[in-house]
């Protein structure tokens, strides 16, 4: 929230983790739900890698109003054995062969632009939404490219490496000075390997029956998630012995923090379950802060 005030941003709210930490999906219906809740938002600017908006309006649509037939490739690719990014890409592939909308669906930003979108037209918002290319590294790249935008993933790789250089040339100066705070406390900066004995540990301690009460935790990837237990594999390792198919890496490590969290199946938001709470904000926008507080359909926590 820091780096984001420093950087010109006038006021920050949380997503809170039922949605933050969903697929794309949550994610985005809940971000959405909460910005048209404050009606004091009437715009919504979103990277992707797709350049064309009107493309990514009509995926949404797609998905929306599922066609029969849509909903029928889709189904025949999940009896297949690919997973639902997998066989969404599939279904679209087969019914818009010529469209391009198949290479769409394998950028990271544009699978969440899209979901952005579908939040927009399911809850019929008024909203106006604005397409910024990605520039720069692919969200999953990692390695070190000087003189490009870094990936969050790349940077990432980088404080775990500490390699103040390098980081402090591809970060606004606040947000490097920040980091580097961050960093020298006690705890420093948290990593998924620092949470990994903590996983490791409740996956011992509760049977199967537990863990599937979890959220979005399935039998098939649960079993994977047992069975490769070993104490001699790093985090990364453990990933890649229970990825598969089926299961991506992302779906995995988004698995291994609902169990860490220990994050029931999330309720649809709802005026009666949901709040703005705020993270931070300028004193320059004080007048803003007024209008969300008159204006808001839910609670706002200050």
């Amino acid at each position: 929230a820091e780096m984001a005030l420093a950087g010109g941003v006038d006021l920050v709210l949380e997503l809170p983790v039922s949605a933050a930490a969903g697929s794309a999906e949550y994610f985005a219906a809940e971000a959405i739900f909460l910005l048209e809740q404050s009606q004091i938002i009437d715009e919504l600017s979103f990277g992707a890698e797709c350049p064309d908006l009107v493309s990514l309006q009509a995926l949404a649509k797609i998905m929306t109003n599922e066609s029969a037939g849509f909903s029928a490739a889709l189904k025949n690719s999940l009896k297949n054995g690919c997973s639902y990014a997998a066989a969404r890409q599939e279904a679209v592939e087969t019914l818009f062969p010529d469209s391009g909308y198949g290479h769409i669906l394998k950028g990271s930003n544009n699978i969440l632009a899209i979901e952005y979108l579908k939040a927009l037209l399911t809850c019929r918002s008024q909203i106006t939404p604005h397409l910024i290319p990605r520039q720069g590294q692919s969200y999953l790249d990692e390695s070190y490219q000087p003189n490009t935008f870094l990936s969050a993933t790349a940077i990432r790789q980088l404080l775990r490496e500490n390699d103040r250089a390098r980081l402090s040339a591809a970060l606004p100066a606040a947000s490097f000075r920040l980091l580097q705070t961050a960093a020298a406390q006690k705890n420093g900066l948290i990593f998924p390997e620092d949470i990994y004995p903590f996983i490791q540990f409740l996956l011992m301690q509760q049977d199967l029956s537990a863990l599937l009460r979890l959220r979005e935790q399935k039998p098939e990837l649960m079993n994977r998630l047992l069975a490769s237990l070993d104490f001699d594999l790093s985090f990364g390792q453990y990933v890649d012995a229970c990825r598969s198919r089926n299961f991506p890496a992302a779906v995995v490590k988004r698995t291994l923090l609902n169990i860490f969290l220990n994050q029931r199946p999330p309720l649809p938001p709802t005026q009666e379950n949901s709040y703005l709470r705020i993270l931070g904000l300028r004193r320059s926008a004080a007048p803003l802060l007024r209008q969300l507080q008159k204006k808001s359909q839910i609670p706002v926590i200050t």
